[in-house]
Parts: structure tokens; C-alpha cells; sequence
């Protein structure tokens, strides 16, 4: 804003340093949100170098701006035409074409030019209708693509990945629900560079500070809901390596190493969205030999005792809440 176009035009033809804190990406990111001239511009290697490096495609520019710590590059509006963007992109990259009659794309594309295609989607932009070899292109395909997030067609696909694990590994051994608490969190604070806590106890604060306080993290918890995701994918990334054991790059188990419900066999993450506008998990977890102890509870119409209690102990072991009770004695030792 502000500027004229034909300065505008003069900062297209700059070469400009990748992801530079001077450039005018990061100094003015609205207004210009592919960069001086946009996402295919000239950057420089380096200061002496005669040579320019790639162009930048959309996902690593989107993922640079996700990764950016300052806190307006987090705000609701913002962190939607991000995933706007990366989600158009990756709809364009994995699009493939059908025609919608019997007659096979080469055979329809036939003496089919550029031109003619280029002319028919700038008629169809501007609302003309025309009739050539290009317009009846269009009108004889359908594009195919990826799934869209959130919408009905990703949903019938997690459900059929979901019953694809169920049928291949059986009923889930477990199913846990994690709900980290985002507006009592120091992370989220700190990212936000907006930081409400302190080290002075809850029980020597009057109730108005306190209530003045959950007033502040909450409203924090809503301006700053890219960091709130942020730190949630870092607490789920913590469960999933350290509570199941799994490794996140390698997509398997740990090796030689079980986690706090056995050895992970396979998991299914489901991510939703409460009332309260923040993100919760729900993940079914199938440990290696559980199914066949719980087939072996019946066996020829016979109760096995022994197997009922295993599984009564296994659950015994994770739903409670010993292992805190065991952390909060060392740290009285501590004291």
C-alpha cells in the first residue's frame, strides 16, 4: 500500500537473498505475500556470486512463514491463507485429468495447441463464451485430485484407513485421549513474547489476579492460534516417541525399547477441535500380542483366569495415576 506500480515493478526486477530479514517478505509480509516479485523471483547464492539459486516453491515458503516465531505470523487470518496456499498448491501438483467421453486424451487433444487452451480459460475467467478447440477441451475433462482437509471426502478416507488397521491388526488395545492445556502453558507465552505467569504461588494471590489471569491466557489462547498448534504438535510428537515409542522418522517402532502400554505394533491419530476452539487427540494403539492374550480369556468355553488378569493388571498399570504420585515423592525428596 502506498506504492505505485511502477515502483513496484522496479522491486520485481531486484534479485533479492532467500529469507533475508531485510527483505521486504518479512518487512512487509501482507503486502507482499510471494515476496518482492513473487514466488518465481531471481535469489542470490551469495553477495559475489554471478549465479541465482531456485525458485522457491509454495510449500517451503509456507512452511518458512509457519516456522517464523514472531507472533502476528500466528494469528487466526494468517495462519488460514497459509494453509489456503499450501493446500491449492498441493491440489495443483497432484491433479491428474479424465475426459469425460469414451474417446482417450491423445485422440481428444489431437492439432490441440497452447493457445487454443490459454484463449478458452481467459474466456471462461471473464465470463465469454467461445467456441473453439480449447473450450470444447475444457468441457470434455474433469480434474482429479487430493482430498481437501476437513471436508467430507478426507473424512471417508480416515475412516477407511481406520478400518483398514482394524481389519489388519484386529480391535485396538487401547485408546488414549490427549488434551494438553494451552492456556496454562509457558510455551505458548513465550513464542507470543506476551508472558501473563510469573513465580510468585496461586495461593498467595488474591482471587481478582487470578481470575485476571485465566481472562488474559485465554484471550492469548484465541490471538495466537498458530503457536496453540504449534505446541500441540510438540506434545503430541513427545507421546508418540516417548509414550508409545515410536519412531516418527523411520515410521516403526523403537528398537528394543517399549512403551508405557508395550511394544506398539501400529496407531491411529484422530486430531479434533473442541468448543473451546482448542486441539485434542484421540489415538487407538495396537501392542504386539495383545490380541491374542485377550482371544486366549475364552478358549473352548473356558475362562482362563490368568489372562483376565493380566489384563485387568495392564490397564491397572496405565489408568491411574501412580507414576505422578511417584514424581511428585521424588520431587519432595528433592525439597
Amino acid at each position: 500500500y502506498g506504492y505505485t506500480l511502477e515502483f513496484r515493478n522496479d522491486l520485481n526486477k531486484q534479485a533479492v537473498h532467500d529469507f533475508k530479514d531485510n527483505n521486504l517478505i518479512n518487512a512487509c509480509l501482507l503486502q507482499f505475500p510471494y515476496g518482492r516479485g513473487g514466488i518465481n523471483e531471481d535469489r542470490l547464492i551469495e553477495d559475489n556470486e554471478p549465479w541465482h539459486s531456485k525458485n522457491i516453491g509454495i510449500d517451503e515458503y509456507v512452511t518458512h512463514l509457519s516456522k517464523i516465531s514472531q507472533p502476528q505470523f500466528h494469528y487466526d487470518l494468517f495462519c488460514l491463507i497459509l494453509h489456503n496456499m499450501k493446500i491449492k498448491m498441493q491440489m495443483v501438483k497432484f491433479a491428474s485429468y479424465k475426459v469425460r467421453k469414451k474417446v482417450d486424451i491423445e485422440t481428444f487433444s489431437e492439432q490441440l495447441t497452447i493457445n487454443d487452451v490459454t484463449t478458452a480459460i481467459g474466456a471462461r475467467s471473464n465470463g465469454i463464451k467461445i467456441y473453439n478447440k480449447g473450450e470444447k477441451f475444457l468441457s470434455a475433462i474433469d480434474s482429479v485430485t487430493n482430498t481437501i482437509p476437513h471436508s467430507n471426502e478426507a473424512t471417508k478416507k480416515a475412516r477407511r484407513n481406520g478400518e483398514t488397521l482394524q481389519h489388519h491388526f484386529g480391535t485396538a488395545s487401547y485408546f488414549l485421549t490427549v488434551n494438553p492445556d494451552d492456556e496454562n502453558s509457558y510455551v505458548v507465552q513465550i513464542y507470543s513474547q506476551e508472558i501473563i505467569d510469573d513465580n510468585i504461588s496461586a495461593k498467595f494471590q488474591e482471587d481478582e489476579e487470578i481470575l485476571k489471569r485465566s481472562q488474559s491466557k485465554q484471550q492469548l489462547r484465541i490471538k495466537v492460534p498458530g503457536i496453540c498448534a504449534f505446541y500441540f504438535e510438540l506434545i503430541i510428537e513427545i507421546i508418540i516417541e516417548e509414550v508409545l515409542c515410536w519412531d516418527l522418522q523411520s515410521e516403526k517402532p523403537i528398537n528394543n525399547k517399549e512403551g508405557l502400554f508395550g511394544e506398539t505394533e501400529a496407531f491411529a491419530l484422530s486430531i479434533e477441535e473442541q468448543a473451546r476452539k482448542t486441539l485434542h487427540a484421540h489415538l487407538q494403539i495396537w501392542v504386539k500380542n495383545y490380541h491374542a492374550i485377550r482371544e486366549k480369556i475364552y478358549t473352548k468355553k473356558r475362562k482362563h483366569t490368568k489372562y483376565s488378569k493380566y489384563i485387568c493388571d495392564s490397564l491397572d498399570n496405565v489408568a491411574s495415576c501412580a507414576f505422578f504420585l511417584v514424581i511428585n515423592k521424588k520431587f519432595e525428596q528433592l525439597i
